[in-house]
């Protein structure tokens, strides 16, 4: 399932869709034809991966912003503990610090299928860029692709 995004074509102006893939959108064919005056661009919000490489983010394990829902919940905690009463600071703290780490374990626990998406997507682009004449329409397009693709 996927998300669409309108967007604007570089040279007419006028709006074409464009379909985030389960991967978020950002891996893929960055070439765009444009529906309308037939120009052919770089969607540059697209990644052909055997090129560029995985974002740095897809790579994580889980995001270190729920580290600090864990920290911020359990400072919650062990302030309402060191004034001598179990709150209301003190529930909201540990509720906080549990979704947060339910969060940190769904994340690594969905790593390894992200990983095989992200090698799916690579096997994919390799064989998009295997054919030279895609190879040189995105070079002439403007991506910068590698001489082992233009061979």
């Amino acid at each position: 399932m996927g998300v669409y995004e309108i967007k604007k074509c570089p040279k007419c102006g006028k709006a074409y869709q464009f379909n985030r893939n389960g991967m978020g959108g950002y891996y893929g064919s960055p070439l765009v034809t444009c529906y309308h005056c037939g120009t052919v661009f770089i969607d540059t919000d697209v990644i052909e991966l055997a090129i560029q490489g995985p974002r740095k983010a897809d790579l994580r394990k889980f995001s270190p912003i729920w580290l600090i829902g864990v920290f911020m919940g359990a400072l919650m905690i062990a302030i309402s503990i060191s004034s001598g009463e179990i709150d209301l600071n003190c529930i909201v703290g540990a509720i906080i610090a549990a979704l947060c780490i339910a969060f940190i374990i769904s994340e690594v626990k969905n790593h390894d299928k992200h990983l095989a998406e992200l090698d799916k997507e690579m096997k994919a682009s390799e064989a998009r860029l295997s054919n030279k004449q895609y190879a040189e329409t995105l070079k002439n397009a403007g991506y910068s692709v590698p001489e082992k693709y233009l061979i």
